[in-house]
């Protein structure tokens, strides 16, 4: 049985994977289309909160003051640093956030960007729908191991 705060956590990943294929499917449209489609243009723009977020999350390793809103951020954060494994410089991290975040911003603003921008931004969020999903992962996994006295019950575990 899930735990309500596993199924919390659950929730919540499933619904930020959701959120990164829609914004994958709202890019490919652009790019597809050669323009932002009004329909898209509240995706982007939860798209250029969350990389906002995730800055603010980097910031919170600073002051680890824990509120909701910081809880939050650490967690967008942690999301991102997982989606970019090949980044392992601090400020290196902070700029390309940064520079995804003005791609999104200048799509919102001309309705495009070229295909190079659109498909940093893509890529991205491909992997952090992807570190997402092994986060709803190991939740499901976590919840199905034995509880308890069923411990004991699990064949293979060398009983007398």
């Amino acid at each position: 049985m899930i735990s309500e705060t596993e199924f919390a956590e659950l929730s919540d990943s499933l619904s930020t994977g959701f959120f990164a294929d829609k914004v994958m499917m709202a890019l490919a449209r652009t790019r597809r289309l050669g323009q932002l489609q009004d329909t898209d243009r509240p995706t982007m723009k939860a798209a250029y909160s969350l990389l906002g977020q995730v800055l603010r999350g980097e910031k919170w390793l600073a002051t680890r003051k824990l509120n909701s809103q910081s809880a939050e951020s650490a967690v967008a954060f942690d999301r991102a640093v997982h989606a970019l494994p090949s980044i392992r410089v601090p400020h290196e991290f902070v700029n390309y956030i940064t520079h995804l975040r003005q791609i999104l911003q200048t799509l919102q603003e001309k309705g495009k960007a070229s295909e190079e921008e659109i498909q940093k931004v893509r890529s991205f969020f491909f992997n952090f729908a992807r570190a997402v999903s092994i986060e709803s992962q190991r939740v499901i996994e976590r919840s199905s191991e034995p509880q308890g006295v069923m411990i004991w019950a699990q064949p293979n575990q060398g009983t007398p």
